[in-house]
This record gives C-alpha cells, structure tokens and sequence, in this order.
C-alpha cells in the first residue's frame, strides 16, 4: 500500500511541475478569449465575461472542482484564463462570482491533469 502513496506524490509533484513548466514557457493561456475569437462576434465595447454570459458560451470553457481551504467545501468553475499571477475563473453556479485560484485550489489530482491538458492543447 506504501507504493501507491508513494506514486501518487511522485504524480503530484510531476504535475504541478509541468504546470510551472507551461507557464513559465506560454505566460498566458486565455480560453475565453480564444474562444470569443472562434465565435467571432464580439463588438469592441464588450468584456469577455459579457460576451460569454450574453452567447451562453461559458460551458465551452474547461472546467474543475476546486476546494474552499477555509470551509472546505467544494464547487465547479469555468477557467477563463491562467498566467503567472493564478487560474481567473467563474463559478459554474453563479458566473459573476470570480476567483483568482492557486493551482494547489484544485480539489484533485484529475482535475489538475484536465486544465494542464486544456493549457497544453492552447499552447
């Protein structure tokens, strides 16, 4: 049972490895804005966010659990974008709750996989 411990902390730190990795290489991964570029229609007065709400174009973007360190509890957020500074997300629930999140936010280890992933297919 020692092992699987012990490969699951080799797979953490590979994981949050390779993030560092991407961010450092890409700076930036902007999903709404790829996104928005794709559906080609937003108007130049417009935030990202409202382009999103207004087209209901939010589920296109990857979303993970993350977990609320001071309560505990646990919620699903679209990602919008991701650099150096944290992971810019909306709730699923209410998308005009934002979040500025740390990667270490994530709830698991799946859900950090799924985001290095969807940076990895942006970059």
């Amino acid at each position: 049972m020692e092992t699987y411990k012990e490969r699951l902390d080799e797979l953490t730190i590979d994981v949050a490895n390779k993030f560092n990795d991407l961010i450092e290489e890409h700076k930036e991964f902007d999903f709404a804005l790829v996104i928005a570029e794709e559906d080609g229609e937003m108007e130049n007065e417009q935030s990202i966010e409202e382009y999103l709400e207004e087209r209901d174009l939010f589920n296109s973007l990857p979303t993970i659990e993350i977990r609320n360190d001071i309560t505990g509890n646990v919620f699903d957020v679209h990602v919008i974008k991701v650099n150096e500074r944290g992971i810019y997300c909306v709730e699923m629930e209410d998308t005009s709750r934002t979040h500025i999140l740390k990667f270490s936010d994530i709830a698991g280890i799946y859900d950090q996989i799924t985001l290095l992933s969807e940076m990895d297919n942006l970059k």
